[in-house]
């Protein structure tokens, strides 16, 4: 569904995960930065059906991106090519939305 990329972790790309989100970048990240931001941040919309620029649809999470910047939300799915839990991979990405 999505291509292979870097996968960004809590422990060691935390920094480098924010700046990506803030240029606009698809992020695959570790299921613990996942967690930690679907836990650490306000959730705006959950469990909603979103159609991504490449044309694929998601059921994401929206939290807020930066209290500074209106409308700028983040948002946060999983998804897994197969029945195997195991398999799941975790995606982020900027998303500007008027609410």
């Amino acid at each position: 569904m999505f291509e292979s990329q870097h996968i960004f972790t809590f422990l060691r790309d935390y920094r480098a995960f924010v700046a990506a989100l803030r240029h606009g970048d698809r992020c695959e990240i570790d299921e613990p930065m996942f967690i930690h931001w679907l836990e650490s941040s306000p959730r705006v919309y959950m469990c909603r059906d979103v159609m991504l620029c490449d044309h694929s649809e998601v059921n994401a999470d929206f939290v807020i991106a930066d209290v500074g910047e209106p409308g700028a939300l983040q948002a946060f799915w999983q998804c897994s090519e197969s029945s195997n839990p195991s398999d799941r991979r975790y995606f982020a990405q900027r998303a500007h939305c008027l609410v």
